[in-house]
């Protein structure tokens, strides 16, 4: 009796465990988003110290007011900049994976 079947190319299974970049990426979004929420919680935690009873924030000066804005938008830029890194990293993860 004669046996047909399909000589075709065959694929290989798939591998048991992800392939490391999959783990770096996955080490990367935890890290970044990890690094974000502390940023953010730093410039939560500054804010709060520099609240007195009445809930307004006091400056020692003006020059004080200014830094320590700029220096918490800068902060902020960078809890930003660690979230969209770690968007960045989950997209590379999904799309390579």
């Amino acid at each position: 009796m004669y046996h047909h079947y399909y000589d075709g190319p065959t694929f290989p299974p798939p591998p048991l465990f992800p392939p490391y970049y999959f783990w770096l990426a996955a080490l990367m979004i935890v890290v970044c988003l990890v690094a974000g929420a502390v940023l953010l919680s730093l410039v939560e935690r500054r804010r709060f110290y520099r609240t007195n009873a009445a809930g307004v924030e006091t400056f020692k000066d003006y020059g004080s007011l200014l830094k320590a804005r700029w220096s918490d938008r800068m902060i902020r830029l960078a809890a930003v900049g660690c979230f969209a890194s770690s968007l960045i990293a989950a997209f590379y993860a999904i799309i390579f994976f």
